[in-house]
């Protein structure tokens, strides 16, 4: 019985994983034509002035689309380190807009290193070395911060 049970489980999971190469991917030019005009930028032909004007209100009347909150920080962050690199560099003329508001470098196992482990998982995160994964294992231990302080202060 129990050798009938094990047999069982293993072609039931033989199925479930096999049943999705069963699927049949054909593409579609209508799709793909669709696709590329979505990734037309909205920033093409801005100054750099228009761009470090730019808020969530405006991308929401250039694009048609609502930020979400990665994005606004993806922005808020590209807004600060273009005004950074205008105050070393004296020719701002030399703007290229971005080609989207990049919210890729989001990585979440550094931020669930410093959201459940707190400094531990920050320091645990510069023994990784990866600059992406230290960035976020602070952005978690931050989070873990202001939960922390509200649960003290509650």
């Amino acid at each position: 019985m129990k050798y009938l049970l094990r047999l069982s489980i293993l072609i039931f999971a033989g199925l479930v994983i096999a049943h999705s190469s069963f699927a049949l991917v054909s593409p579609s030019t209508a799709e793909a034509a669709k696709s590329e005009a979505a990734n037309a930028s909205p920033f093409a032909g801005m100054t750099m002035n228009e761009f470090m004007a730019l808020t969530p209100k405006t991308y929401k009347e250039i694009t048609g689309k609502k930020m979400s909150f990665a994005e606004k920080l993806s922005l808020k962050m590209m807004q600060h380190k273009l005004k950074k690199a205008a105050k070393n560099n004296a020719q701002p003329e030399s703007f290229a807009a971005p080609a989207g508001i990049d919210t890729s470098d989001f990585n979440i196992g550094g931020f669930v290193l410093g959201l459940l482990l707190a400094p531990i998982g920050v320091l645990i995160a510069y023994l990784i070395g990866d600059d992406n994964v230290i960035k976020w294992a602070w952005f978690g231990f931050a989070a873990w911060l202001v939960i922390f302080l509200l649960i003290w202060i509650l």
